[in-house]
């Protein structure tokens, strides 16, 4: 979110007049209610609540018509070239921690992922695989957001992760699967509160 720090993140809210009510509402027992743990807690439970319903999810209940021909060779795609091993369940990812650069040394290496944290030489490079839900809606792609557009992602990840070169017929269908992974954003819910 583009804050230098989780100082900096707390600080503002904190200055906000309007967010500190809120936040006090939110969190009535903590002693401090505008901190980075109530921060990144309350935007965990907006995103748990931000459900967007896609065409992959009325194909997977049973709709045969939900996805167009195009999508569905996406989808085989998808899982030929094993973009399902690391992107995988109902989240399409998200739900694991993988080294950037399988095959080939990705470029950008000034940001060395969770090693930044851990100090643990495995994890060098080590990301969380993001989740492909509304990914078409996403854009820029990766941590240096190297990817303006999401062919160029697809591009990026064949040549790095599967050591693969994918052709533009594979690459243009995985768009148009990625695609159907994107639905109807919920307005009422992402509203902005009334702040006092």
């Amino acid at each position: 979110m583009n804050m230098p720090d989780k100082g900096t993140l707390v600080t503002r809210l904190a200055g906000s007049p309007g967010y500190v009510p809120l936040f006090q509402a939110a969190f009535p027992k903590s002693k401090k209610p505008v901190s980075f743990d109530n921060a990144v807690s309350a935007l965990t439970e907006f995103q748990r609540g931000l459900i967007t319903l896609a065409p992959i999810d009325r194909f997977l209940q049973g709709d045969d018509k939900a996805l167009d021909p195009k999508q569905l060779r996406g989808g085989r795609v998808f899982d030929d070239k094993g973009c399902v091993a690391c992107h995988t369940g109902a989240t399409f990812g998200g739900q694991m921690v993988m080294k950037l650069g399988v095959t080939e040394q990705w470029p950008n290496q000034a940001d060395q992922g969770l090693f930044t944290v851990t100090k643990d030489p495995k994890h060098k490079i080590a990301f969380h695989v993001s989740s492909l839900r509304n990914v078409a809606k996403t854009a820029p792609y990766f941590h240096g957001a190297s990817s303006r557009r999401l062919w160029g992602a697809i591009e990026k990840m064949s040549r790095y992760e599967l050591g693969q070169h994918i052709s533009v017929d594979d690459n243009l269908s995985l768009v148009d699967f990625l695609r159907a992974l994107t639905g109807d954003i919920p307005e009422d819910y992402i509203k902005k509160p009334a702040i006092p």
